[in-house]
């Protein structure tokens, strides 16, 4: 009898444990939303203002911002208040805001830090490719040059 309870009490803290992995898996998936929702947001408003046809730069930008303004309240703190007042979960509402705070900035650095990368080296290839000649006739003269160089050297000796 102590042994089938000591077995049960196992498999209950295994369940335990897996069950705090799988709370995480909502706000997970509401940062991802989150982010992928910005982006196309982004689109959305800049494509909206643009209709809109402003007649100044200054209409043009206050639009532009209200707009994002809006947008960016509603997808980050629609899920926020759903949590806090309807759900009435506080403990869930902590965990949601932290996972938008921390996994939302590092998701954004990191993105924005391979973008910057992979342009960076598009822009490398791209300026290779455009003085591919010029780099190898300077490669050319300064291989040529370093063998004067030691020649000389040797000659000296």
């Amino acid at each position: 009898m102590k042994l089938n309870y000591e077995a049960r009490l196992l498999e209950r803290g295994k369940d335990v444990q897996k069950s705090r992995y799988l709370e995480f898996g909502p706000a997970l998936v509401n940062t991802a939303c989150l982010i992928t929702f910005e982006f196309i947001y982004k689109r959305a408003v800049m494509w909206l203002v643009r209709i809109e046809n402003h007649r100044t730069q200054e209409d043009f930008e206050a639009s532009l911002s209200l707009k994002i303004s809006l947008f960016q309240f509603f997808n980050c703190y629609l899920s926020s208040f759903c949590i806090a007042f309807w759900y009435r979960d506080f403990g869930e509402l902590t965990k949601d805001l932290i996972f938008k705070l921390a996994l939302k900035q590092l998701g954004l650095n990191v993105l924005e830090y391979s973008i910057h990368k992979c342009q960076a080296g598009r822009r490398i290839d791209k300026v290779q490719a455009h003085f591919k000649d010029l780099i190898a006739n300077e490669t050319d003269r300064y291989k040529k040059m370093s063998l004067e160089i030691q020649k000389a050297a040797e000659e000296q000796r």
